[in-house]
């Protein structure tokens, strides 16, 4: 992870508040143990990086970085950087992008976020955790949407979730995000 954040310049990347935070913030998100601590860290991203969906030109860097890190995560960590990454896959970019936030694009945040289908999947599939399944939800269908080639699995991921008992509880949302794939 500290390659993929090296990489970004971070003093050069517009947002709503000074973007050198964010790699400590992205550190802290990914060593967060605890829910509390992980919390604390996704609040730091996100007023920083996009605010009320509204994305900034840091998004992209965020999004590559935790995308980099998914697999280390703890629960309580991994729970939080899929709610941030499915908050920068539903956001907005408000135009002009001249105004102060920067170039950017969901369509380019969601290409990163796509390198993790399988293990969004799996994740579905096998969590016991509530907060992770809705999130995987959301990214599988933000895939599927922004994705040509992964709408058709995106559909079969979440037609087959339905089936799972475990995965009743997310039912509204997952016949919701099948809609938006047709």
């Amino acid at each position: 992870m500290e390659i993929e954040l090296a990489r970004h310049d971070w003093a050069g990347l517009r947002s709503f508040a000074d973007s050198t935070a964010l790699p400590d913030a992205i550190r802290a998100l990914v060593g967060a143990t605890d829910k509390e601590s992980a919390r604390s860290a996704y609040w730091c991203i996100d007023n920083v990086a996009l605010l009320d969906g509204c994305l900034t030109q840091s998004a992209a860097a965020v999004t590559s970085t935790v995308v980099q890190a998914l697999s280390r995560l703890s629960t309580p960590s991994l729970a939080y950087a899929l709610e941030l990454l499915a908050q920068i896959s539903g956001g907005y970019v408000h135009e002009p992008a001249e105004q102060g936030l920067g170039p950017i694009s969901v369509e380019e945040c969601v290409r990163e976020i796509s390198l993790t289908f399988p293990f969004l999947c799996e994740l579905l599939e096998t969590s016991s955790n509530s907060q992770i399944r809705a999130s995987c939800v959301d990214l599988i269908t933000a895939c599927g949407r922004y994705e040509r080639a992964l709408k058709e699995r995106a559909r079969h991921v979440l037609s087959s979730a339905l089936e799972l008992p475990e995965m009743q509880s997310h039912r509204e949302l997952i016949v919701n995000s099948l809609r938006d794939l047709e």
